[in-house]
């Protein structure tokens, strides 16, 4: 039985569902630390978003933020057990980095950011982006070419703006979002940020007593309410 070892996967699109490049590791990380965390919102932000209803009622939304997961783990980019500089790849130590900084960091021209990433070793699954990377070369050749390199990589976990609604509206039946307009926000845009799809704003818009679907202006706090009637029908991406 062959060792299996950890896969990097990357996709241009935030479903997971256009791979564009992968990379399986040369050597297992001995550990990964995994970290998680809550941020419960103050008295002052409470305050912040109450609204008030019809009728003079007013109603505190209690926001409690999850920020996103990290795994730290050490790679190691090792060609100094074989004859030269090249791996059984063909590729140098600074030409695997090169893909490695590629497949991960690079912005692409498409989408005008880093890819997203598919860890996936045994059990361990995290969909993520590569948030920070430290290389260290520990061995060089009689010439100055990196036989050995250290990688000291963190992941941030991501999740597309569907799921996390759902897991919102799964949690929480009654959560609902209030969001501050900035300069240049657009309904459709806000909607596609918040559920994944701009195709609710006309709900939003309802929702709000909005006198233009069109028209927002910075300042301005709009609802954005559960999406309890997409749970069954959501990863349709436009």
């Amino acid at each position: 039985m062959s060792l299996l070892k950890l896969k990097i996967r990357a996709f241009e699109k935030e479903n997971f569902k256009s791979e564009i490049d992968e990379m399986e590791v040369q050597f297992n990380p001995a550990d990964i630390n995994m970290t998680w965390g809550t941020r419960n919102s103050g008295d002052n932000e409470q305050m912040g978003n109450t609204l008030k209803l019809t009728g003079g009622k007013q109603m505190i939304i209690k926001k409690t933020d999850f920020p996103p997961a990290t795994a730290k783990f050490k790679l190691i980019f090792d060609n100094s057990i074989l004859r030269g500089s090249q791996s059984q790849s063909g590729m140098s130590i600074t030409k695997l980095i090169d893909k490695f900084k590629a497949m991960c960091l690079d912005v692409s021209p498409e989408v005008h950011a880093p890819s997203y990433l598919k860890l996936t070793w045994g059990e361990f699954k995290f969909n993520c982006e590569l948030t920070s990377l430290s290389v260290n070369y520990t061995l060089f050749s009689s010439d100055g070419k990196p036989l050995r390199a250290e990688l000291d990589c963190t992941f941030s976990e991501f999740q597309d703006a569907v799921t996390k609604a759902i897991e919102d509206a799964g949690n929480s039946p009654d959560m609902t979002r209030v969001v501050t307009v900035l300069e240049g926000d657009t309904l459709p845009l806000l909607c596609y940020k918040h559920y994944g799809s701009s195709q609710h704003y006309l709900k939003v818009a309802k929702v709000n007593k909005l006198a233009s679907a069109s028209y927002l202006r910075p300042g301005q706090r709009v609802v954005f309410p559960p999406l309890v009637d997409e749970i069954n029908s959501h990863h349709q991406y436009p």
